[in-house]
């Protein structure tokens, strides 16, 4: 039988082994949640970054057929499939501010050229905000 000063002084290391691996996953665990929540955080900011330059690139590829004189059919049609699928990202990633602009810029579509391109300019700054750049 083993005398309690040995028992105690095993206890007492096999006890700081385990405090020290316990203490080295948490902390490793603690890091490893903070690492991916930034990656994620870079993860959206691309996507927004990447939906709303698509979807300004489409308005003005929109701006500039809209000025030609001669319109293709086949390139309005093209123009429309491009601003459907860069609005289907927006929807999925966009900001409640950034959605907003965007609703408001669809609706402005049909009015008068002044006030559609007033909302693409109220769109760029929710858009610049949402992605933490200042205004020009």
């Amino acid at each position: 039988m083993a005398d309690i000063p040995t028992l105690l002084a095993n206890y007492d290391a096999l006890v700081g082994v385990a405090l020290g691996a316990g203490l080295t996953y948490g902390f490793s665990a603690l890091s490893r949640r903070h690492q991916e929540a930034r990656e994620d955080k870079t993860r959206w900011y691309q996507a927004r970054l990447q939906a709303y330059s698509e979807f300004s690139r489409v308005l003005l590829e929109q701006e500039r057929l809209i000025r030609k004189t001669e319109r293709k059919q086949e390139d309005i049609r093209d123009i429309i499939l491009s601003l459907q699928s860069a609005g289907g990202m927006i929807r999925l990633v966009g900001s409640t501010e950034v959605l907003v602009a965007f609703t408001t810029l669809l609706q402005a579509s049909d009015a008068d050229r002044v006030q559609f391109f007033g909302a693409v300019a109220e769109f760029e700054e929710a858009a610049r905000k949402d992605l933490g750049h200042p205004s020009p």
